[in-house]
């Protein structure tokens, strides 16, 4: 937008007399003509830099703070702790999961890749699975009602299975697919974007959105939270942040964020492929009984987790060093 051109201001007019001739005031006993000390003029610099600089740093620092919502509202910092691993198959490029009692469901992306599965977590056999055709990137899948939804990514269909995974169903909508949940009402999805839909599951029309957020404030940018999978447990929403090793617990019905835990280590960058895909962590599932699973794409494992805090997991960990060498000591 082209810059307006302002018209000079006059500079105003002193609020004392600067005529020829006026007299200067008499120096007195008790009033001498200022002079300028060096020195203070120094002090007085050096005081206005340190507030600055400081100011530069709070300022940044709050800016840093707000990406993980301090400031705006407490967001409380968790890690994991491993309970259980179990074998997974490392050419699923995962992108969504849910619990069916003993049997967990998955769904798998990419073009021609794509599928809907039926699997044994414990030992990994896939039991069944559908095809989806080469048009067709999977994307998050939920039960609801004995009925299984997944979605796909740009095609903006959802497609609808029964347990056996045969086909009865898709509907359409208007916004890309990424992670899908349910509430035990309402379908509810994730775009790629800070927000979740909420969706008749009837006909997958919108019944509202709500927008995540760090406080009462909005998230602004898609570098503090990319929703992709999702979860809801308890009137709570877990998220993987697409791209990290975050998971957000959201609050469902406000959309704040009330902790962030952090997966750092579970899967190791080393071990992590970089082609045809970058293998990333992506998939939640919990069970009725709060036990979590987690894995990602190309992962060759599925990890059972409890979330902790930091001090407990320095703890657990602490604990299983020491029943291991009891349980050296007594072979």
């Amino acid at each position: 937008m082209p810059s307006k051109s302002k018209s000079k201001s006059q500079p105003k007019k002193s609020a004392f007399s600067d005529a020829k001739g006026a007299t200067p005031p008499k120096a007195t006993a008790n009033h001498q003509p200022y002079k300028r000390d060096p020195a203070r003029q120094r002090y007085l610099i050096a005081v206005f830099l340190v507030i600055a600089i400081g100011g530069g740093i709070l300022a940044m620092t709050l800016k840093n703070q707000r990406l993980f919502g301090l400031g705006m509202g407490k967001v409380e910092q968790n890690v994991y702790f491993v309970k259980n691993e179990f074998k997974h198959d490392r050419t699923a490029f995962t992108q969504g999961l849910f619990l069916d009692g003993d049997m967990m469901y998955e769904s798998t992306g990419l073009n021609g890749e794509s599928t809907m599965r039926l699997v044994d977590y414990k030992t990994g056999d896939v039991k069944n699975r559908v095809v989806l055709d080469k048009e067709y990137f999977g994307e998050g899948c939920t039960m609801l009602n004995d009925k299984i939804y997944q979605l796909t990514w740009k095609a903006k269909k959802c497609f609808v299975y029964n347990r056996e995974l045969i086909k009865q169903a898709e509907f359409e909508y208007d916004s890309e697919g990424w992670g899908l949940t349910n509430d035990g009402t309402h379908l509810i999805m994730s775009d790629g974007t800070a927000k979740l839909i909420y969706v008749d599951p009837s006909d997958f029309s919108v019944v509202k959105k709500v927008f995540v957020k760090f406080g009462n404030q909005r998230v602004s940018s898609l570098s503090q939270v990319c929703l992709n999978e999702l979860e809801y447990y308890g009137g709570k929403i877990y998220a993987n942040h697409y791209g990290t090793d975050f998971i957000y617990e959201i609050d469902a019905e406000t959309g704040r964020i009330l902790t962030r835990i952090n997966l750092a280590g579970l899967w190791p960058q080393e071990e992590r492929p970089t082609k045809p895909q970058p293998g990333i962590l992506n998939g939640i599932a919990i069970s009725p009984d709060g036990d979590i699973f987690v894995t990602g794409k190309y992962c060759p494992t599925m990890f059972e987790i409890e979330f902790i805090h930091e001090d407990d997991k320095k703890h657990r960990e602490k604990q299983r060093e020491k029943e291991k060498q009891r349980a050296q000591q007594s072979e």
